[in-house]
C-alpha cells in the first residue's frame, strides 16, 4: 500500500487536464499485461485538479502574502546583487567586500525561504491532505481498472522502455480516480500531519501508526 501512496504524493504543481470514465483498454498485443504511471493518474484525477483550483481561492491571502514577501525580498537584493556583480568585474577584486556581500546576499536568501514556508505552510498541509486521500484510494482504483481491463500483470511506467499506447492503463485508473473520490477536502482537520510525520511519530512513542483521518464534509 505504502508505493501507491508514495506514487500519489504531489510536489506541488496544478494540471489542467481531467479524464472521464474511459473503455477498457482494447486488442492488447499480450493479453493480461498493461502499464501505468501511477503519479500521473493522481494528478489527472477531478479531485486534484479540483482541489488545486478552489486552493487558489481559499489559501488566497496566504498566496497573496508570499507573493509580496518574495517582492520584498527581491527588492532588498537586487541592490546587493548589482554590488556583488560591480565589484567582481573590478580590475582588482576586493575579496573581503566580495564575501561581505555574498554573506548579506546568502542571510536575505535563508531568511526569504524560512518566511515563504512559514506562510505557505497551510498551503502545503491542504497539498498533503489532498494527495494522502487520493493516495487512499489509488491501491482500489488500480484493482479496478486492471479487473476491468483483465490485466493480470501490470508495470510501473518507469519500467517501460518503450510501449504501445494499447498497453498503457493510466488513464482508466484516473477514470476509477474519479468514481471513487469525485473531489477532495481541501483544508485537513486540526492537528492533522501527513502520514510519514504520523508514523515517525508513532514510531518514535513505540506505538502503532495513527489511521487516516476521514476527511469531513465541507459545511455549506
Amino acid at each position: 500500500m505504502k508505493h501507491f501512496v508514495k506514487a500519489a504524493s504531489l510536489a506541488l504543481a496544478a494540471t489542467t487536464a481531467t479524464v472521464s470514465l474511459a473503455a477498457p483498454v482494447a486488442a492488447q498485443q499480450i493479453k493480461g499485461v498493461a502499464y501505468a504511471d501511477l503519479e500521473a493518474a493522481a494528478r489527472q484525477s477531478s479531485a486534484y485538479v479540483n482541489a488545486v483550483q478552489q486552493r487558489q481561492t481559499t489559501y488566497a491571502a496566504q498566496i497573496q502574502q508570499a507573493q509580496a514577501a518574495r517582492q520584498a525580498d527581491a527588492a532588498r537584493l537586487q541592490p546587493l546583487a548589482d554590488q556583488f556583480n560591480a565589484a567582481r568585474a573590478a580590475a582588482t577584486p576586493d575579496e573581503n567586500q566580495l564575501r561581505t556581500l555574498y554573506t548579506q546576499i546568502q542571510q536575505i536568501q535563508n531568511e526569504g525561504e524560512g518566511k515563504l514556508q512559514q506562510i505557505l505552510q497551510p498551503v502545503a498541509l491542504s497539498e498533503a491532505y489532498v494527495n494522502e486521500q487520493i493516495g487512499d484510494q489509488l491501491k482500489a482504483a488500480v484493482d479496478a481498472a486492471r479487473s476491468r481491463a483483465k490485466v493480470t500483470l501490470l508495470l510501473g511506467a518507469g519500467a517501460v522502455i518503450d510501449g504501445d499506447d494499447s498497453y498503457d492503463l493510466t488513464d482508466e485508473v484516473t477514470a476509477e480516480l474519479n468514481r471513487l473520490i469525485p473531489n477532495a477536502q481541501i483544508v485537513p482537520p486540526a492537528g492533522w500531519v501527513p502520514r510519514a510525520q504520523r508514523e515517525r511519530q508513532a514510531v518514535q512513542q513505540g506505538q502503532p501508526p495513527a489511521p487516516s483521518t476521514p476527511p469531513q464534509p465541507e459545511s455549506r
